[in-house]
């Protein structure tokens, strides 16, 4: 069919201030890692292309020095069961290294797909260190 749509999660991240802006348009919730748990930051809108006039979804967090931002596409938080088990999944990694916390979202998104890829899966994580 003729339909074609695009989303955006964006971060723009001060680095004197550490305060964070996330720009999401049709982009699924992303979760903030914090030494002592886990922060979701949602995402609501319809994805581009739906409507003719769409607004993104915008928030501020302050991130902590050591926090680790992560972004996924809805092909890797839909396999999971619900917020929560994705939450206690990340909270559960005791690993600090950014591209081995992508890997083992990712590596659990897949096992949770019966070991499918069965849309695009894509993880990025961006761990935050003191200037």
């Amino acid at each position: 069919n003729d339909e074609n749509f695009s989303s955006v999660d964006l971060c723009v991240l001060d680095m004197h201030t550490n305060l964070c802006d996330f720009i999401k348009l049709g982009a699924t919730y992303g979760v903030i890692k914090h030494q002592n748990g886990c922060e979701v930051v949602e995402g609501s809108n319809l994805p581009i292309g739906v409507l003719e006039e769409t607004r993104p979804h915008i928030s501020k967090k302050v991130l902590n020095d050591f926090d680790t931002l992560i972004l996924m596409s809805d092909g890797v938080t839909d396999a999971f069961k619900d917020k929560g088990e994705l939450v206690n999944f990340i909270n559960s990694l005791s690993t600090i290294n950014a591209q081995t916390m992508s890997e083992d979202i990712m590596d659990r998104a897949i096992d949770l797909n019966d070991g499918e890829v069965k849309d695009d899966m894509t993880v990025v994580a961006v761990r935050i260190f003191p200037t």
